[in-house]
């Protein structure tokens, strides 16, 4: 399956797209300050509080799982994040140089089996999938590039 990089959002009728950037430690203490920042963000500009809730969730979502998931050793490692705010759409894109993993083609969950059946893992993609409105991943330079995109009315 061809994985696109989604379109950058839409440039605003003035020429510019507000953007965010942050480089997170892999901490999981670190990752509040970076939502807490986040916020501040989205919140300066036209996003309802449903799509600001969706957008924090997400990047809390991915950020967590590569600091979780992602290192193979116990060195600092920085996660970079950048958002940008269109007009339609908010895109995040969340870089990291941990091992390759590309949770946009990671199987569903089998919510069929009884729970206590279930292999760990997999819900958060889930929850990301259902958050937003389109995932792209591509592995570059050694380098994992999640893209998230949440329509700003969906």
């Amino acid at each position: 399956m061809a994985h696109r990089k989604p379109k950058k959002p839409s440039i605003a009728e003035d020429g510019s797209a507000r953007s965010w950037k942050r480089l997170i430690p892999n901490r999981l203490e670190e990752v509040e300050g970076a939502l807490l920042s986040f916020e501040s963000f989205l919140s300066s500009g036209p996003v309802a509080e449903k799509t600001r809730f969706n957008a924090m969730l997400s990047l809390e979502e991915a950020v967590t799982n590569v600091i979780k998931y992602a290192f193979a050793d116990d060195r600092e490692h920085g996660i970079d994040v950048e958002a940008r705010l269109g007009p339609s759409e908010i895109v995040i894109e969340v870089s990291d140089d941990g091992r390759e993993f590309d949770p946009v083609s990671a199987p569903p969950p089998n919510f069929d089996l009884p729970f206590e059946e279930r292999p760990v893992g997999g819900l958060g993609i889930h929850l990301l999938r259902k958050l937003t409105s389109r995932m792209a991943y591509e592995r570059a330079g050694g380098r994992n590039l999640l893209t998230l995109v949440l329509e700003l009315d969906p």
